[in-house]
This record gives structure tokens, C-alpha cells and sequence, in this order.
């Protein structure tokens, strides 16, 4: 259901060096963080809210914890034949707030449901 901790390495070294940023991850904090996605998803669709409330919760994971974890958010949806229809900002937003505590799992949850289509429909 979830991406390996070592897919998410590789994105996030392909991503970093696409984008400019720092190179420095966490194999540790990827674990905990997929760790804390897959007991939070009680079904596949609920994929997307676990990956951004997680990674947001473990911003040591990588250098640039904001934009990984809106762009594993975007690409969880996708592999569960959902159409996101949020904006990148909005996706950090809620990372934010997540990060911070103020947004439970539950309202990150209910933000992403509001926007979460299955393609085609």
C-alpha cells in the first residue's frame, strides 16, 4: 500500500538533486515515518491524509520535509487510483499545521477526503 522505505530514498535524491536541495535523509526517520502512515490508514484511501500526517510528524526525515512530503502526498493518491484536487500549497499547509499540532490526524483526514476523487469519476 505504501511506497519502501528504499523508494523513498530514491525519490528523494532524484528529487533533491532536480531541485537544488539539501541531500541530507533519514533512513531512520522514513521508517518511523511509514511506520506512523501504515497504523494510521485503516483503508487504501485513506493513504494519501497517513503519508502527509506522518512525514509531516517526522520532519527529520529529510532536509526539505515540506516539499517531500507534499510530493509522497500527491504520489500515495496516485497509487491508490485517486485524483487529488488539492493545490501544492494547500498539501503544505495541512503539513504544516500537522507539523506544528495544530491539525489532528482526523482533520487532515477530513481536508483530503473533500479532494480525494477516484479518476474517472
Amino acid at each position: 500500500m505504501f511506497p519502501s522505505e528504499g523508494e523513498v530514498l530514491e525519490a528523494y535524491a532524484a528529487v533533491s538533486t532536480a531541485l537544488g536541495l539539501p541531500a541530507r535523509v533519514s533512513a531512520a526517520g522514513v521508517r518511523v515515518a511509514l511506520a506512523g502512515a501504515e497504523q494510521l490508514a485503516e483503508d487504501v484511501y485513506e493513504g494519501p491524509a497517513a503519508v502527509l500526517f506522518a512525514f509531516a510528524r517526522v520532519p527529520r526525515a529529510f532536509a526539505a520535509p515540506r516539499t517531500m512530503t507534499v510530493l509522497l502526498t500527491l504520489a500515495q493518491a496516485d497509487a491508490s487510483g485517486q485524483h487529488l484536487a488539492a493545490t501544492p500549497r494547500e498539501l503544505a499547509a495541512w503539513a504544516d499545521g500537522a507539523a506544528r499540532g495544530g491539525l489532528t490526524y482526523e482533520e487532515v483526514r477530513a481536508h483530503l477526503a473533500e479532494r480525494l476523487f477516484p479518476f474517472g469519476g
